[in-house]
């Protein structure tokens, strides 16, 4: 395997160990700075709002320039930032910050795959997606425990101290073995595309939190409705699309693999948000005791992707995916039994459930969508991969926040638990039925392609 994908790898680890992290410091984060629970939320928020807004502007930059410079920036602001984290003293800056790593992210997760991708042979494509996915989970399940061992020892503080360190040790060898390169593809950024898509994607995602406000969310809401559909709008009629939608309705497979990414995604994101504050702000979990809980579904996940590479490279992708989205969608539908019963037990079941789900479909479901386009475009999947993940991500959490908004307004979950455990009752319920949608969807893309093959079977037969 050469060595950019082990550099791929080594960030892939640390990126989703910071973002993981913050998660199990939320609680203390919020007792320090007298955060609300809608406060809180917006940590996560402003992350995904940010990553969302600029990863297909920073997809195609990627593809116009070069690949490698455009990640070794991301990666470098990211590290800085995450530093800055652990300086901070007020819930606004900390959340403006998260925004600034929201935006690095999209620049790293708009070309890491592509680079993974452009970087090995076909045959060995499965297995390295399955080492990079393998990595990010890797990440996802050494930060619950960790985080929680460090905040409990040395303050959360030292948790984005810690993961500044392991983000610079990332980026060190990024320097020396990511050289630039030319790019395969030609054209330019419309800036008149990007603007209303940022801005319209960053309205809705801090609108959801000011809901409660009147008629400031409602306002924001309605203006980041309003700039989509400017941008949709206006992509159409540009000569460098952004989100060239003629071509994936003519990429019937790419335009589905997506769609499952954002629906299972949507489905399952937040649970490990609500997860945390109920276990910890409500049950009287130490960080550490919370981390040491929720790390079930990232071991999962980190033991069981890379099987699932190899599993992808020897059949077929589809059924697998189906699978792994099962699971998923069973593990929202656990998660309901949670909020009304107390059930310890219900809820590792559900992370469980989760875990394993993830490390079934996102394997295959990567390579279906990386094996769908042309070379040249592989930097334009990749970013729209991110794109739907993390449209399928802040959609999770803007519910949670539209719930938790209407319900709790500003107060502290401590304050009000009811009102926090019938917000979790609510959105379990709403992500199950997201979970079931995509199951369906992924049954009815088997039974296609199955039907599509028998079809050229019999169109090439013998006369």
């Amino acid at each position: 395997m050469p060595i950019v994908v082990y550099v791929i790898i080594l960030s892939q680890f640390s990126t989703p160990f910071m973002f993981s992290g913050v998660g199990i410091t939320l609680p203390v984060i919020g007792a320090e700075m007298q955060a609300s629970a809608v406060e809180l939320g917006l940590v996560e928020t402003a992350f995904l709002g940010a990553y969302t807004a600029f990863m297909l502007p920073f997809g195609r930059v990627s593809d116009i320039m070069d690949k490698n410079t455009v990640f070794k920036i991301g990666l470098l602001v990211y590290t800085l930032a995450s530093l800055a984290l652990g300086f901070v003293d007020n819930i606004g800056p900390f959340v403006a910050i998260r925004a600034v790593q929201g935006l690095c992210g999209a620049a790293m997760a708009a070309t890491s795959m592509a680079i993974v991708v452009e970087s090995v042979p076909a045959e060995k494509r499965g297995q390295a997606l399955g080492l990079s996915i393998g990595a990010i989970y890797a990440g996802l399940a050494s930060a619950p425990y960790l985080a929680g061992l460090v905040t409990d020892h040395f303050g959360w503080r030292w948790v984005f101290y810690a993961s500044s360190i392991c983000l610079f040790l990332s980026f060190v060898p990024a320097v020396f073995v990511m050289k630039a390169k030319g790019s395969a593809a030609s054209g330019r950024l419309e800036i008149r595309n990007s603007l209303p898509l940022i801005l319209g994607v960053l309205a809705l995602s801090f609108g959801a939190a000011e809901l409660d406000d009147g008629i400031i969310g409602e306002s924001l809401l309605a203006a980041g409705i309003l700039l989509l559909i400017v941008f949709v709008i206006a992509d159409r009629r540009s000569t460098a699309p952004l989100l060239p939608l003629d071509y994936l309705r003519r990429n019937r497979i790419l335009s589905h693999a997506l769609l499952l990414q954002m629906l299972t995604y949507a489905g399952a994101f937040g649970m490990t948000f609500l997860f945390s504050l109920y276990l910890q702000s409500i049950n009287g979990y130490s960080a550490l005791q919370a981390g040491q809980t929720l790390i079930i579904g990232p071991v999962l996940m980190a033991c069981i992707a890379p099987f699932t590479g190899r599993l992808t490279d020897k059949y077929s992708p589809r059924v697998l995916v189906a699978i792994g989205i099962a699971c998923t969608a069973t593990g929202a539908g656990l998660a309901i039994g949670v909020a009304g019963s107390n059930n310890l037990f219900m809820l590792i079941a559900s992370l469980v459930s989760q875990g394993i789900g993830f490390a079934i479909f996102s394997t295959p479901n990567m390579a279906i969508i990386m094996g769908s386009v042309e070379r040249n475009r592989s930097g334009f999947a990749s970013a729209l991969t991110a794109k739907t993940r993390s449209i399928g991500m802040v959609s999770s959490m803007t519910i949670i926040t539209l719930i938790m908004s209407a319900r709790m307004g500003h107060s502290k979950v401590s304050a009000n638990p009811q009102g926090f455990l019938d917000t979790m009752h609510l959105t379990f319920i709403i992500l199950s039925v997201l979970g079931l949608f995509a199951f369906i969807m992924a049954l009815t893309g088997v039974f296609r392609h199955k039907h599509r093959l028998q079809a050229m079977q019999e169109t090439s037969g013998p006369a």
